[in-house]
């Protein structure tokens, strides 16, 4: 997607900031601009770095300013090898810009895309660099020493960088919860990318760093299977399916895993977060035992051939040569590279979702910064959808209890229902029909026949033996 171009910019040398010259435009939306840039100094000293930067216009909107600061704020004070860094924070001309670090590598989602399926050995590696920088974040505090309870809460393949020498960054914590915050996200709206996101944050529920789990779990299970793991024709389906956490598990898919990786995956994959690993340090712990079993981390010379070739000498699974038919059936739409970034508010769901490949189906209040390749939506949702669709369901499965047959071998007398567990009689709410009505009808007939026979030995009619003997005092 092509982008328009400041010609002031990068044309005539003129200095952005005083001090900065814009390169190359990296990206452009709704809210502002992301370029390649050169720093410059004293001695032809030179250094690239990438500025975020907003439009005029939504520097007059003082909510947008404020969260803006707030990303700014906390990328100030995260400081760890695995998450880009910001490296200065100003405003020029009335224009608030956001200067980071310039990573030489690719996202995930492009590798992906690009090559395939990755190496085993390159997939665990990264998670254990990320579950680092997550836990790093995850424990963070103020220069005072208060706890800031940062949850990344975007964590997917188009924000895990890969570096030319085999390390993995972590960016954007634009949408980050931490209570350093002015803004603080609404009751009802979930921010995220819609498919990674936690069960607790699409229910709205409170959110800790066994969130962010759930989310670095989903990219490992899409990296290790080679397909999307959340996906459906209905943003709703796909809401839903996080909701319950609906995930077949990762070792019938993928049958070449060392021991005990798909049980690690799994874990991160729990619906309650208390079956979760408990923090991201003993989940990378648990990735670093396994990526031990695969020969651990590839020999520098050994990842920048294959950076440069996509290939290696192993286990047909890491090398993609040797696999390309197992390449060639990997959906590469696990990262959804085909989708832009939005948001929308609560008011902008409707109960009916339109599909998937329509971009309407949550009316956008403005774009966020968006790169030339687009990505997996970051959408506001409301948690609302989900408590309808909750309902439905809830009447869906009301109407099968009542129509149900009984299982084979299970009573028909008693069935359980399959939404409140209670058990009930199929004669609970009958009044003379069914079992009461036949004991009845049966006692009778044993009293007809008692006093038949009796009156047939006296020669008499039957039914006048009958009335004689009720009448009886």
């Amino acid at each position: 997607m092509a982008h328009p171009t400041n010609p002031r910019s990068e044309q005539d040398g003129e200095l952005f900031a005083s001090r900065y010259r814009k390169v190359e435009l990296l990206g452009a939306g709704g809210m502002g601009t992301v370029w390649l840039a050169e720093k410059s100094g004293p001695g032809n000293f030179t250094q690239r770095v990438v500025i975020k930067q907003i439009h005029e216009h939504m520097a007059k909107q003082p909510e947008f300013v404020t969260r803006f600061e707030d990303e700014a704020r906390l990328a100030g004070l995260l400081h760890h090898p695995n998450i880009v860094r910001v490296e200065d924070f100003g405003n020029a001309d009335d224009v608030l810009y956001l200067v980071m670090e310039h990573v030489q590598g690719s996202e995930l989602h492009e590798l992906v895309q690009n090559r395939g399926q990755l190496p085993i050995p390159i997939v665990l590696a990264m998670a254990i660099d990320i579950a680092k920088a997550l836990a790093y974040a995850h424990d963070l505090t103020d220069y005072e020493g208060n706890p800031l309870k940062v949850v990344h809460r975007d964590v997917s393949p188009q924000n895990i960088m890969i570096t030319q020498t085999g390390d993995a960054k972590l960016l954007d914590f634009g949408i980050a919860r931490a209570t350093s915050n002015q803004v603080e996200t609404r009751v009802g709206i979930v921010k995220g990318k819609l498919g990674y996101l936690s069960p607790e944050q699409v229910e709205g529920r409170p959110l800790d760093g066994r969130s962010d789990q759930f989310t670095l779990g989903i990219v490992l299970y899409e990296l290790l299977s080679g397909r999307r793991l959340f996906d459906g024709k209905s943003d709703l389906g796909i809401l839903t399916r996080i909701q319950k956490a609906d995930v077949p598990h990762l070792g019938r898919l993928a049958t070449d895993l060392p021991d005990g990786l798909s049980s690690i995956i799994m874990r991160c994959l729990q619906r309650a977060p208390s079956a979760r690993f408990d923090d991201c340090n003993q989940l990378a712990r648990a990735l670093g035992n396994s990526l031990r079993v695969v020969g651990g981390r590839l020999p520098s010379e050994d990842f920048q051939h294959w950076w440069e070739h996509g290939d290696f000498i192993g286990n047909p699974h890491r090398n993609t040569k040797e696999a390309s038919a197992a390449t060639a059936q990997v959906d590469t739409t696990t990262v959804a590279p085909e989708e832009a970034t939005v948001i929308a508010g609560v008011d902008k769901i409707q109960g009916q979702v339109a599909p998937r490949n329509v971009d309407t189906v949550l009316a956008a209040e403005t774009e966020d910064f968006e790169s030339n390749g687009a990505e997996e939506p970051t959408r506001l949702i409301s948690s609302e959808l989900l408590t309808r669709q909750s309902e439905a369901s809830n009447q869906e499965a009301d109407d099968a209890y009542q129509n149900q047959p009984p299982a084979h071998g299970e009573s028909s007398d008693r069935i359980e229902h399959p939404r409140t567990g209670q058990q009930h009689n199929d004669t609970d709410h009958q009044s003379l029909g069914g079992p009461v009505a036949t004991l009845v009808l049966l006692a009778l007939a044993i009293l007809i026949a008692v006093f038949g026979f009796q009156a047939i030995q006296k020669g008499a009619n039957p039914s006048d033996a009958l009335v004689d003997q009720s009448e009886a005092p």
